[in-house]
């Protein structure tokens, strides 16, 4: 066509361009792009440079937080930008998914709504990060399709529920951050079943609460959630999970009472102990 002509571009490039940029733009005017604090096309917010604000007339990945291989868009991390939504990102977005392998952000305290179903279509997806955002609601099952994933960070958020067993499809997951929201329920046993994961951090949530209510039906005191601390981590932690020591899980963050630590997930004598760290349970 005749402006792929006069940018000097072949027309595929361009049409791609194109997209992307309307994509892109659908993300800075839903998420109130103009009062960023980073690199909003306002002047008033900083920004490295003039070309790198967005909606500039510079290539769009040149754009602050936005990274392209081959002038296909491959990263957008617009972590601590001051986004503001209701519905986190616009549908346009998905306009990405073939060839975005990043999708951050956190640190977006105003950033609410819940992870939509479309999330789902990133299947090229590497790392999605929503942590420290007021993003709710339940994880949407199109979430345990993204095989490629191998870091998924949704920590200090709301996200309430049940962590699915269709969890176990994520075979290449390394970091699980999900401390600090409203998980519910005890963790699948399939979470056992990812092993090149590395870190899993649970912390803060609620998956003693629907083990103590089990525990007080069977007629234990109400003061304790089980017998011992022990016994209440070996119930919140599948034994699949504590598997997971033997390949390369380094570091577990979870609930129970300080300084206390499973027999049986400690490693050999001789061994490096992994990097446990219990906090006080609520």
């Amino acid at each position: 066509n005749e402006d792929a002509a006069a940018s000097h571009m072949p027309a595929d490039e361009y049409d791609r361009a194109l997209l992307q940029r309307y994509a892109l733009s659908a993300a800075y005017f839903a998420t109130g792009g103009e009062g960023w604090t980073v690199c909003s096309r306002k002047v008033e917010s900083e920004c490295e440079s003039d070309g790198a604000r967005w909606l500039s007339p510079s290539s769009h990945c040149a754009w602050d937080g936005i990274n392209c291989k081959g002038g296909k868009l491959s990263w957008f991390d617009l972590s601590d930008h001051g986004l503001v939504s209701e519905s986190y990102l616009p549908l346009e977005m998905t306009l990405l998914s073939p060839t975005l392998e990043l999708l951050w952000t956190s640190d977006n305290p105003k950033l609410g709504g819940a992870l939509p179903a479309w999330i789902g279509e990133f299947q090229s997806l590497l790392s999605l990060g929503a942590y420290n955002t007021s993003l709710s609601g339940l994880v949407p099952d199109s979430l345990y399709t993204m095989t490629k994933l191998n870091s998924l960070r949704l920590y200090k958020s709301e996200f309430e529920g049940s962590i699915s067993p269709e969890i176990g499809n994520l075979k290449e997951l390394k970091w699980l951050w999900i401390h600090d929201n409203h998980f519910e329920d005890i963790l699948p046993d399939e979470i056992g079943q990812l092993t090149k994961l590395e870190g899993i951090t649970l912390h803060g949530n609620d998956f003693a609460s629907a083990v103590s209510e089990s525990s007080q039906d069977e007629g234990e005191d109400e003061s304790k959630d089980f017998k011992n601390a022990s016994e209440q981590l070996v119930d919140i932690i599948p034994s699949p999970v504590c598997d997971l020591l033997h390949r390369g899980l380094k570091h577990l963050w979870t609930d129970c009472e300080k300084d206390s630590l499973v027999p049986n997930l400690k490693k050999k004598f001789d061994e490096k102990q992994p990097d446990f760290v219990v906090k006080a349970g609520k």
